[in-house]
């Protein structure tokens, strides 16, 4: 049954496929109405079924696509070898159109192979992107920068949630999904097993789509709330350490750039190990685990639960912390330059939450309005003074 979602999803895989062409008048061809020409021949095949014979060919497997090759190529030779024998003329016209059909499946299916993304089964996709980037089965789907999506393989589907409403899209790969967030994006991902992964500012994920499946990929920050399977544990593979929990709520600093990265729990045990170590550590609900890149150092400390809770409402806590420390995380947060001094600023203090949820603008008016500081805008740039 032909669906809304099917025709939004077409849409979405023949986007970077399909050529936009002019519709040209035609007068000379008819007389009493107005007629236009479709020039559906720019296409790269010549012909408007690019659009029905890619998509199709889009859903196919690996196996699928590698056997319909391979019957393009017995069928080519077949009809190459009959031509030299000279067939029919009769059949002639009709051996032409199979060929010309038989080409442009092949050019369909070589133009699939070749746009693909990279595979991320291996790994996190590396490009800054300026919104929040789904990258499914070799297409990438850009969504608002608060969303949300929802795994549901059993209806062979996601569902995006995003400015209030819904967009489904078919997938019927068991292939791996990854995300991209940007620097004021916020994204919560509902995976099929029930555990919920937020993600926020410049963070990556790979994620899979099967509820048997409990691996993930991060770098960035993302705040955990696994759902508890005694069958099969839930690793979460973050910079160079790997987290394994059965169920449990938990947060994950790992920034690529930062040498340090740590695991803070919230509820449940954890086990956290070094990539290429042997240790394996067990935490505790209010304890971090922290690991230093340089050293190969770890260390468990108490974690500040406060500032955990505060990141997952979109706030950041200050408590008689100088402003120019806050100044540092609004840069990082935001990926803008902030123009000040630190003789001049040193001296203040700042206590309270602060919401980041905000454009970077109206988080520096709103902290003008709580510090003695003023804000100028110069080009790209911000420039902080006291006052």
């Amino acid at each position: 049954m032909l669906t809304l979602d099917k025709i939004y999803h077409a849409a979405f895989v023949l986007k970077d496929v399909a050529r936009k062409t002019d519709l040209i008048e035609a007068p000379k061809l008819s007389k009493d109405c107005q007629l236009y020409l479709k020039t559906e021949n720019l296409q790269a095949t010549g012909s408007f079924k690019v659009r029905g014979a890619y998509y199709k060919i889009s859903t196919l497997s690996e196996e699928e696509r590698r056997d319909m090759w391979n019957n393009i190529e017995q069928e080519n030779n077949h009809f190459e070898k009959k031509s030299r024998i000279k067939v029919l003329l009769r059949k002639t016209g009709m051996v032409a159109a199979v060929i010309v059909l038989l080409i442009a499946c092949a050019t369909i299916l070589k133009r699939y192979t070749e746009i693909g993304i990279p595979n991320y089964t291996n790994a996190l996709p590396t490009a800054e992107v300026s919104a929040s980037t789904l990258y499914i089965d070799g297409e990438t789907m850009e969504m608002g920068n608060n969303a949300e999506i929802y795994c549901l393989p059993d209806q062979m589907k996601l569902r995006i949630k995003q400015g209030g409403g819904f967009v489904n899209v078919s997938y019927t790969s068991n292939k791996d999904l990854a995300l991209s967030v940007p620097d004021n994006g916020n994204v919560k991902v509902h995976m099929a097993d029930g555990s919920e992964i937020l993600l926020r500012g410049r963070s990556n994920l790979k994620f899979p789509f099967l509820a048997e499946r409990r691996e993930v990929h991060v770098d960035g920050k993302a705040y955990f709330n696994v759902m508890h399977k005694n069958d099969i544990p839930f690793i979460t593979q973050a910079g160079k350490l790997t987290i394994r929990v059965l169920g449990t709520e938990y947060m994950v600093n790992a920034i690529p750039t930062e040498k340090r990265q740590s695991v803070s729990l919230i509820s449940g045990i954890v086990e956290v190990s070094p990539k290429g170590g042997k240790s394996v550590t067990r935490i505790e609900p209010g304890e971090c685990f922290v690991y230093d890149d340089d050293n190969a150092i770890s260390k468990i400390k108490k974690a500040d639960l406060e500032s955990v809770n505060a990141w997952k409402e979109s706030l950041i806590v200050m408590k008689e912390k100088p402003i120019t420390d806050l100044l540092m995380q609004v840069e990082q947060l935001y990926n803008v330059n902030l123009s000040y001094s630190l003789t001049e600023l040193q001296d203040i203090s700042i206590s309270g939450k602060l919401d980041t949820s905000v454009p970077v603008g109206t988080f520096l008016h709103n902290l003008s309005q709580i510090a003695p500081i003023k804000v100028d805008k110069k080009g790209n740039d911000y420039i902080i003074t006291y006052d």
